[in-house]
C-alpha cells in the first residue's frame, strides 16, 4: 500500500462555511439549540353593539393582528352574558404600533371604526398582565394592570435560567466527552502510517 503524500502536496479543499444566520461569514460557530420563546398575551375588551351573526375583530400593523388584512385579523368573542363586550387575549402588540377595530357584518363587509386616525398601542407599560378596554368608534382606551403576571414572569425567568444552566452543563459534558474520546485515539506520525 502506498503511503499518503506529504501534507504540502495534498490538494487543498476549501469549504464555504455558512453561519447560523444564513450568511457566508467566515468563523467558528457553535451549534446551539433554538431558545423557546413563550409569546406574551394581553387581554382586550371592546364594547361594541352588533347585529346577530356579526363579528368584531382587531387588526393592525403587527403581523399577529393580520397586518391590516381583515381576513387574518384577530376576532374577538362574546357571549349572551357579556354582550356587548367582546374580548379575548391577543398577542403582545408592538409598542407604538397602530390598530383599529372593525365589524364583519352579515354580508361579509368590513365596517372599520369611523375614527379620524388609527389607534396606537402605548409605547410603554404593556405587560402580560395588562387588560386594555375600549369602545368601538370612540377614541381613547383604558389600560389596567391585573398584577398577577409579575410572580409568574419571575418564576418563568428563573425556570429559563435553570434550563439554560442545565443546557450549558450538558454542552460542557458533551465537549469533555468528545475531548476525552479524541485524546484516547492514538496519533500516528507520517513515518508510522
Amino acid at each position: 500500500m502506498r503511503p499518503a503524500p506529504p501534507a504540502e502536496s495534498r490538494p487543498l479543499v476549501v469549504q464555504q462555511p455558512v453561519a447560523p444566520n444564513g450568511s457566508c461569514e467566515v468563523g467558528l460557530y457553535e451549534e446551539s439549540e433554538p431558545e423557546e420563546q413563550e409569546e406574551a398575551y394581553i387581554s382586550i375588551e371592546v364594547r361594541c353593539e352588533t347585529q346577530p351573526e356579526e363579528a368584531v375583530a382587531i387588526s393592525g400593523s403587527d403581523w399577529q393582528l393580520g397586518s391590516w388584512n381583515p381576513q387574518q385579523s384577530w376576532y374577538l368573542n362574546t357571549s349572551p352574558e357579556s354582550y356587548p363586550v367582546w374580548k379575548d387575549r391577543i398577542p403582545m402588540p408592538s409598542p407604538g404600533g397602530q390598530f383599529k377595530v372593525f365589524i364583519k357584518n352579515t354580508v361579509g363587509e368590513f365596517v372599520w371604526e369611523g375614527l379620524p386616525c388609527n389607534r396606537t398601542w402605548p409605547r410603554c407599560g404593556l405587560t402580560a398582565d395588562t387588560e386594555v378596554k375600549l369602545t368601538y368608534g370612540e377614541s381613547g382606551m383604558t389600560t389596567v394592570s391585573l398584577g398577577h403576571a409579575k410572580e409568574s414572569a419571575k418564576e418563568l425567568r428563573e425556570a429559563k435560567l435553570q434550563a439554560k444552566k442545565k443546557a450549558e452543563a450538558a454542552r460542557a459534558a458533551k465537549a469533555a466527552a468528545k475531548a476525552k474520546a479524541l485524546a484516547s485515539v492514538p496519533r500516528l506520525g507520517y513515518a508510522e502510517r
